[in-house]
Formats: C-alpha cells, structure tokens, sequence
C-alpha cells in the first residue's frame, strides 16, 4: 500500500485535499467519496454504482469457479451441428467459381 502526503488547501469556507488522477483512476472514483472514521484514522472509499466495469466483472468471473466451468463449456464448436455438415459441396462451388468471388466481385 502506498503512502502520499496531500495538502490540505481552502476550498470556499471547508477545506479538503486534492487527490491525484493515477489515483482517481486505479480506484474508479467517480462524483462521490466515503468518509469513514476508524480507530487508526480517516478512510476514504470511492462510492461505487450498482453496474460492475468490465475489469470488475472478469474479476469476479475469474474467481467464481462455476463460472469458469461454463465458460469452458462453451469453448469451441463442438456440438453446434457443423462438423455434419457437407462441406465437400461448397469447396466445389468456390472451385468452380474460378477467380470471381462467392458474391460474384473479382478478385
């Protein structure tokens, strides 16, 4: 964990501290921050929405280990039908087809 002294600095009649942008970033800290007080200190939190980020999700995907399980199940085509079809015919039509395209440009 990293450790930064901020400056505390007058804004209007409060004061607060500006936080840096690698910082705003790392965290995700968007319109709001939490305040908590503990007994070693203040604790900042950002105050997160409801909607996960991409990062966030592939985050706890990868952690969840059915997840994992279905996601590996789905993995290459397998069972989708295609290794069935009759692709013998196609290669024949393209081959025939000469140096014009499927749809007929030149190539």
């Amino acid at each position: 964990m990293a450790s930064e002294i901020l400056k505390v600095v007058g804004i209007g009649n409060s004061r607060g501290v500006r936080i840096p942008r690698r910082v705003i970033q790392r965290y995700g800290i968007e319109d709001e921050l939490q305040l908590l007080e503990t007994a070693e200190g203040l604790l900042l939190r950002p105050v997160r929405s409801g909607k996960l980020s991409f990062e966030e999700s592939f985050r706890q995907m990868a952690a969840d280990s059915d997840a994992q399980a279905e996601a590996l199940s789905l993995e290459g085509t397998l069972a989708d039908g295609l290794e069935a079809e009759n692709w013998a015919g196609v290669a024949g039509a393209i081959e025939r087809k000469g140096k014009k395209g499927i749809r007929g440009r030149q190539r």
